[in-house]
């Protein structure tokens, strides 16, 4: 499963498509570097995104890779999200997390959920983002898997802010700002600066 392997700036997108069109290995493994690759642009060149994302899945279906149709669902997810379709976006995300949940692919579950907080957010539904963001954040507390704690405090740091709760936005963005940076999460980082400085 592909899940957040993009986690750096340094990644160069010559050298993930050199990879993909150079690959002879498993479809599955295709499957990934699809993935990979649409992750990559979701944060670079969006409109690039779901061609790979659709790539990915049209494989991963045919092959019954499940991880692989959760990664490519939870890409469309993201995708549609950075582009504000926020109702498209939960229904992927919701698609993704029957995949993970057939996988007990618990990050998988926990990054859906914190994911589709960011999406309620984006439609004013703040109390059932914050029952999304304690919901992963109990999963991933419980696998011991810190990247998503920090991004699970980075939107409750946003919320925070949006209800006027200052002194909290503060302490739960640098909270999040410091497990990013440890973890060298370093694509999700600048949205925590971003928040943290919404707050002043």
């Amino acid at each position: 499963s592909l899940l957040f392997t993009v986690s750096s700036q340094m990644v160069n997108e010559k050298s993930l498509l050199n990879k993909l069109n150079s690959s002879s290995s498993s479809a599955e493994k295709k499957v990934d570097e699809l993935n990979e690759l649409s992750r990559f642009y979701i944060y670079y060149l969006p409109q690039n995104s779901p061609s790979y994302s659709n790539k990915a899945l049209k494989i991963a279906v045919d092959v019954n890779y499940l991880d692989g149709i959760a990664d490519s669902y939870l890409n469309l997810g993201f995708y549609s999200f950075r582009i504000d379709d926020y109702y498209n976006s939960e229904k992927y995300y919701k698609k993704a997390i029957e995949y993970y949940v057939k996988t007990n692919n618990k990050i998988g579950i926990g990054s859906c959920y914190q994911l589709m907080a960011r999406t309620s957010n984006g439609l004013g539904n703040y109390e059932y983002s914050m029952d999304l963001l304690l919901r992963a954040h109990k999963i991933f507390e419980d696998i011991d898997y810190t990247i998503g704690v920090g991004r699970v405090f980075e939107i409750i740091g946003d919320i925070n802010d949006i209800f006027g709760d200052y002194s909290t936005a503060l302490e739960n963005l640098t909270y999040s700002i410091e497990i990013k940076e440890q973890n060298k999460d370093f694509l999700e980082l600048s949205r925590s600066y971003a928040y943290l400085g919404n707050v002043f």
